[in-house]
């Protein structure tokens, strides 16, 4: 690391909540064993999942409260208000999946995107989905990344030249003016060549438009204009990297070839695990190893299940309230574990990764791996 170069940014440590879905309890135990080993971060950059997570840290004042939050009644309502739409058939669904991964056309517009979406919020336009009230400015400063919908792609007409999405970063003014001078450069010709530093926008709604990814929930509104979710960059390392003296990353899984990576090629130009393979590549300070986490929480998380007789695609919750708990502190638990081993064992966590393979790690990668 260039400590010169160093000294001039201002934030110690940042950890980045690199989405997580429906797991992203696991961010809040990785918090906490940072805090316990003397490594609390001050300042975390959050996508999707992760966003709900870094929303808790910035609401509530030390790990306990945090972990009790996790696994209270306002975070169960929160959990059962997002449901499967009642016009999606199980058959049109899984014909739209294979349509998309044999495409290679370019979507005329971006104005169908509720179309396809599978989810909804109960209630949205009466009670906000995120249910405590918090900023971005207090320790740590948050970063919640997510994308406007660019007014242009919503007219229907070709898009095969003109970016589509521009990606915004909501925060603190803090963390804004260090971003300023970042040398941003988009990943593919749809995302428009500014990146856009918003400070206005409400903790809640920010983490609200964080979670509506492309083809789960439909674009969210603020103030006339719509967003989509933190999946055009949901590993903003970059950022972290630019702001902060020291990072924590994880080591993820591979996105599905089969589900994911169409949409992400299809709206937003380009393959997350080829992203996903150049930031494991990279030197971090410190990789919390979670590449795992969706075999061992396949028991502690949401699930979808296909309903074929009933043509239907359903959500398995957790039935009961005391079901719900005992799922949030499994995921709490699980980050809890591995971030002490980041933490206080950090040798080698990335030559063991638990979960690699061809698409998420590069033949130089795995090389490192077989020494």
């Amino acid at each position: 690391m260039d400590n010169a170069a160093s000294t001039t940014k201002p934030f110690r440590h940042a950890m980045v909540f690199s989405g997580g879905g429906f797991r992203f309890g696991y961010y809040l135990g990785m918090h906490a064993a940072a805090s316990e080993c003397g490594r609390q971060p001050d300042a975390i950059f959050a996508a999707c999942g992760g966003a709900i997570a870094a929303g808790i840290v910035a609401c509530f004042q030390d790990d306990e409260s945090r972990k009790q939050v996790l696994v209270s009644q306002e975070m169960y309502r929160m959990y059962r208000r997002i449901q499967v739409q009642s016009q999606v058939r199980l058959w049109r669904t899984l014909t739209a999946a294979i349509g998309r991964f044999c495409s290679t056309s370019i979507p005329r517009s971006a104005a169908n995107l509720a179309q396809f979406a599978l989810f909804n919020v109960e209630d949205e336009n009466d009670t906000p989905l995120f249910p405590f009230r918090g900023d971005y400015a207090g320790e740590p400063h948050i970063a919640i990344i997510a994308a406007k919908v660019l007014a242009s792609s919503q007219t229907g007409k070709a898009q095969t030249h003109a970016p589509s999405f521009a990606e915004a970063i909501l925060c603190s003014p803090k963390l804004a003016m260090a971003l300023g001078s970042f040398p941003y450069q988009p990943p593919s010709p749809r995302i428009s060549e500014t990146l856009q530093l918003e400070t206005s926008i409400p903790l809640a709604t920010a983490i609200r438009i964080s979670i509506g990814d492309i083809g789960y929930l439909a674009p969210f509104t603020h103030h006339h204009t719509s967003y989509i979710g933190g999946m055009l960059n949901l590993i903003p390392h970059q950022y972290a990297r630019h702001c902060a003296k020291q990072i924590t990353l994880e080591l993820k899984q591979p996105f599905s070839p089969f589900t994911a990576v169409p949409v992400f090629k299809k709206y937003l130009g380009f393959d997350p695990n080829r992203r996903l393979r150049e930031w494991h590549d990279s030197a971090v300070d410190n990789w919390c190893d979670t590449s795992d986490s969706h075999r061992v929480l396949k028991d502690d998380q949401i699930r979808k299940k296909l309903a074929w007789r009933a043509n239907r695609l359903m959500v398995e919750a957790p039935p009961s309230y005391d079901a719900f708990q005992k799922m949030m502190l499994a995921q709490w638990q699980y980050g809890y574990q591995r971030g002490l081993a980041c933490y206080r064992s950090p040798k080698n966590i990335r030559t063991r990764m638990r979960n690699a393979n061809r698409l998420n790690t590069s033949a130089q990668f795995r090389q490192l791996m077989e020494r």
